[in-house]
């Protein structure tokens, strides 16, 4: 569980590959990882996964759309991107998932 504060956007230098980063979660926003790799987290870093979101403000993905798609279990939608929970609570974008 993480406890940020919305508004807690951060500007952070960029290393190359690395896409932007975006901070905490909305208001009203769940954000899950899947496919952490425990191994690493023990190893204390940073969790890294497929980004995962829901909420009301989060839209329904249209058919056909090969970047995000809804799951079955209870509203989440992938966004097709690959995020790293920094310490602090903010994620960082740091890829896309690979299909």
């Amino acid at each position: 569980m993480f406890a940020t504060h919305a508004f807690d956007l951060q500007s952070l230098p960029s290393a190359e590959g690395e896409r932007a980063h975006v901070g905490a979660p909305s208001v009203n926003v769940e954000v899950k990882l899947i496919g952490v790799d425990d191994a690493t987290i023990e190893r204390g870093n940073d969790p890294r996964g497929e980004l995962l979101v829901r909420g009301p403000p989060v839209g329904t993905p249209l058919s056909g759309d090969a970047n995000s798609t809804e799951t079955e279990d209870q509203g989440w939608v992938q966004t097709g991107e690959i995020a790293q929970v920094m310490t602090n609570g903010a994620f960082k974008v740091v890829g896309k998932k690979f299909h």
